[in-house]
């Protein structure tokens, strides 16, 4: 939920519903193996310097999807199994981002 991180979690709380954002890290993968370019393979060098492995960067994530400490929070952004300050928190733009979702997901409310 990066777009929308300090949602308040109101749409989802009757059905026990919680929405979090956690942050992974810089995570060494293949993904820009493809790309060439003196961006790419500064990317590239990147990743090997201090790129962490997928397993470190599932660490969080999997924290937060799974902790019993955490049941009902919500709302929240989590990196290195911390809480840290949300960057989105105008309501204005956050209920614009949900009514195009309702929209293209065709939900009714």
């Amino acid at each position: 939920m990066p777009a929308g991180e300090n949602h308040d979690g109101k749409r989802g709380r009757h059905a026990g519903i919680t929405v979090n954002a956690a942050i992974p890290g810089f995570v060494k993968t293949n993904f820009n193996d493809g790309a060439h370019g003196g961006m790419a393979a500064m990317i590239r060098l990147s990743v090997k310097l201090i790129g962490i492995s997928a397993a470190k960067g599932a660490d969080t994530p999997l924290w937060v999807a799974t902790a019993p400490e955490l049941t009902g929070v919500t709302g929240k952004v989590f990196e290195k199994r911390k809480e840290r300050a949300a960057k989105f928190t105008d309501p204005a733009p956050i209920a614009e981002l949900e009514r195009a979702c309702d929209e293209l997901a065709h939900v009714v409310g």
